[in-house]
């Protein structure tokens, strides 16, 4: 079955990774996050925590899952403007949003989510490599928006680290799209890329800002469903648990998130099995199911 679905992402035998390389990544994915849950599950009442799950009030479900609706409309719109840093891509719509539905499945496959790269493929582009830049550019703001509300958060969390350390921090993280615009503008020498980037970049900037808030407010709707807390309090536990999604150790960030989610939230009144119910929840409906849509998606869309 990996074979398979790997066959789907890489249109030849020259692009796709070897056998062995394979094998390694899908043994490393597997066997980090089946050590972490199996540690998480032994410290917890895991059928608690699942239960907990389907226990969800269904205005609370159905309110987060149209927060993310927009979510994913916010990352679709960052990569439409990430393919717009190719001042010679034609705008195609339909193919941008099949391109964004095939990279949901992907990222399961690879820690980190590398394996979303193969949406590549999939775009009618000027290059294979403007499509690369677009993703790695793509994926760079995401990390950037996660980092900037964890260094944010941490001035409130961590009292006992130097305030100084704390904020210088916050802003070199923030000025990090300056910093990329001043290298492009010197290593690459091409005035229609570096105007391209100037005018792409806040934008992309402003739809991660838009999707990381959204996911804030699911966590807060969920955890309150739990116990009670603060959307203050629960932005700033929940952007230091979001950091570890730029860990590329495990799938998707599972396991992982929910150890950081248990550390973060047990001084705010959540159990173990809290923290690791809301976490799943939102798992579930903003990556989960819409990786099974992105799925049959991938099985039909044709390689460009």
């Amino acid at each position: 079955m990996p074979g398979r679905i790997l066959k789907l992402i890489f249109p030849s035998s020259n692009a796709a990774p070897s056998g062995s390389r394979k094998l390694i990544a899908y043994l490393l994915k597997l066997g980090i996050t089946v050590f972490i849950l199996w540690r998480i599950s032994s410290r917890i009442d895991l059928t608690q925590a699942l239960t907990g799950i389907f226990s969800l009030p269904w205005q609370v479900a159905a309110l987060v899952a149209a927060i993310s609706f927009i979510r994913h409309a916010a990352q679709y719109y960052n990569w439409h403007f990430a393919l717009q840093l190719n001042p010679s891509y034609i705008i195609a719509k339909r193919e941008i949003m099949a391109s964004y539905l095939v990279a949901l499945p992907l990222r399961f496959l690879i820690p980190g989510g590398s394996a979303s790269f193969g949406k590549i493929f999939y775009l009618s582009n000027s290059s294979l490599m403007a499509s690369l830049a677009a993703t790695a550019a793509e994926r760079a703001f995401m990390t950037w928006a996660t980092w900037s509300f964890a260094a944010l958060a941490s001035l409130y969390y961590f009292v006992n680290i130097s305030l100084g350390l704390r904020m210088a921090a916050l802003m070199i993280i923030i000025i990090l799209p300056a910093i990329a615009y001043v290298v492009i503008k010197w290593r690459f020498q091409d005035p229609a890329f570096a105007q391209a980037y100037r005018v792409q970049a806040p934008r992309m900037m402003a739809m991660q800002l838009v999707a990381s808030g959204m996911a804030y407010l699911q966590y807060w709707l969920i955890l309150n469903a739990f116990g009670v807390i603060g959307l203050f309090q629960c932005w700033m536990r929940m952007a230091l648990t979001n950091f570890s999604n730029s860990i590329p150790v495990t799938v998707a960030g599972l396991g992982l998130r929910e150890s950081f989610a248990i550390h973060f939230l047990a001084d705010a009144g959540f159990t173990a099995e809290m923290a690791v119910s809301a976490t799943l929840s939102l798992f579930l409906v903003q990556d989960v199911i819409p990786a099974l849509i992105g799925a049959a998606v991938l099985l039909k869309a044709k390689r460009k």
